[in-house]
């Protein structure tokens, strides 16, 4: 049994340790997710399988990749309407 060390920080505190998780960040192919990360979904074949999942404001183009940035959402107009209910009532009541 070989035994793996990762170094999650960014230190390599670890002789022979990488930053982050090699394998599980693969699943979605090596050029990564963009503006995303990835989630694995499954194996096949002993290789991890993964989707991108983007970040707020980011979209995927036709690739898996999140490199799209998201239209903006514009408020929309409204309207206020105000009623004044004494005037309408004093059309109606003799």
């Amino acid at each position: 049994m070989c035994l793996q060390v990762y170094d999650l920080s960014t230190g390599g505190q670890f002789p022979g340790a990488q930053d982050g998780c090699p394998r599980e960040d693969d699943a979605c192919g090596t050029e990564g997710c963009g503006e995303g990360h990835c989630q694995v979904t499954g194996s096949v074949g002993g290789k991890l399988q993964g989707t991108c999942v983007c970040k707020q404001g980011w979209r995927k183009s036709t690739s898996d990749k999140c490199d799209t940035g998201a239209p903006k959402s514009v408020p929309l107009p409204f309207l206020t309407v105000m009623v004044n209910f004494e005037a309408i009532l004093s059309q109606f009541c003799v």
